[in-house]
């Protein structure tokens, strides 16, 4: 039983710092389509 449930958690928190990536990448990409566009109107 606590050795699935460590497993779990472990996984979730893998899950939970790949969404965090992924967030961290939408948000860089994009500012960097706002800067292209403000830089050509």
């Amino acid at each position: 039983m606590g050795k699935l449930h460590s497993m779990v958690s472990r996984r979730l928190a893998h899950f939970r710092i790949h969404i965090a990536s992924f967030n961290e990448i939408i948000k860089y990409k994009g500012s960097a389509i706002f800067k292209i566009n403000s830089t050509f109107p």
